[in-house]
């Protein structure tokens, strides 16, 4: 079985090519970290996640807020706003001041909400403030299904009369994506099911109301350790440091590569001395020892980039989406 299917979803020149957790990511931030913390403009801080909690996006802005706080002198919440795969928390950002008391922790999910429906703020309507890691998917089944690799799915979804269910997220969500393109490659009989957040997936897996589901090492990290879920795979170029017993999707015939990005983005035209104090925060964020063991447990790859290079990436990553939908026949939302 071999599906012809290479995606690169954040093209970061020289980043993008260096091996998962590459020591240069690293380097950077600590060296950058050295930097003064500027004084933030205003006291008190909300990072919006467009994830129901116990999803990934929840999960890193909670991890987050144990630290921030400190370094950037202020206080810090979450707010979940979920609905519209993304688009009430785009809302919720874009019209918000602009000094900075309201960001979002972005995925690839907000720029393809925009681009595949109308929603009544776009990804256009936001400035990329920092992009911080790269998230690696995984293939996950509950600990007793049958299912022991890719290809034990892929026959029985091929079998005559199978009808599987395979979860992902949000609607516009990367992880949606990715599945339906892993349904068309292979001619399985599946229905994807998109949920607000990877809590809600992650407990119809459980429940043996899916078949498998797509998530990364922050949603799945309790329930493995605790054997309760199997990793099938994980969808990168080579195997992840944190599991090197996972084999990638392409080891199974499977070139299928889903590299989601994690940042952070605020209204257009967000102050320029909130706009510096992240771009020194982060850099002193990844430097912290518990908040990097926790990424290095969750599998979360440190590619900090300051504003300009943020936006530059999120441009290419819409180019590439645009060229993707025109590959695939689908057509993106005019707007």
């Amino acid at each position: 079985m071999a599906i012809s299917r290479r995606q690169s979803l954040v093209t970061l020149s020289a980043l993008a090519a260096a091996p998962l957790g590459a020591p240069l990511l690293v380097r950077r931030a600590r060296a950058q970290g050295a930097t003064a913390q500027p004084r933030y403009p205003v006291a008190q801080v909300a990072l919006v996640s467009h994830s129901s909690p116990g999803g990934g996006s929840d999960v890193m802005a909670r991890e987050m807020l144990r630290y921030l706080p400190a370094i950037m002198g202020v206080t810090m919440v979450v707010e979940n706003v979920t609905g519209g795969s993304s688009a009430r928390a785009i809302t919720r950002v874009a019209t918000a001041p602009t000094d900075g008391s309201v960001l979002y922790v972005t995925t690839p999910t907000y720029i393809n909400t925009s681009l595949l429906s109308r929603p009544p703020h776009g990804y256009d309507t936001l400035d990329a403030v920092v992009n911080m890691f790269f998230d690696p998917q995984y293939l996950f089944v509950r600990a007793g299904s049958p299912y022991r690799s890719v290809a034990d799915l892929i026959a029985a979804g091929r079998a005559a009369g199978a009808r599987q269910r395979w979860g992902a997220t949000t609607p516009g969500g990367l992880e949606r994506q990715t599945m339906e393109q892993l349904r068309r490659a292979t001619g399985v009989n599946a229905t994807v099911v998109t949920h607000d957040g990877g809590g809600d997936q992650l407990i119809n897996v459980l429940n043996g109301s899916l078949e498998v589901g797509i998530g990364e090492m922050q949603e799945l990290g309790g329930q493995v350790e605790a054997r309760k879920v199997r990793l099938l795979a994980v969808l990168t170029p080579q195997r992840v440091a944190v599991t090197p017993d996972v084999p990638t999707g392409k080891e199974q015939g499977i070139d299928l590569v889903a590299e989601k990005f994690r940042g952070l983005a605020g209204p257009k035209g967000m102050a320029a001395e909130a706009v510096k104090a992240w771009e020194a925060a982060i850099p002193r964020l990844l430097a912290e020892p518990g908040f990097k063991t926790w990424y290095e447990r969750g599998a979360l790859v440190p590619a900090f980039q300051p504003q300009a290079e943020a936006q530059a990436a999120r441009d290419r990553f819409v180019a590439e989406q645009r060229a993707f939908f025109a590959q695939f026949n689908i057509a993106p939302a005019r707007r």
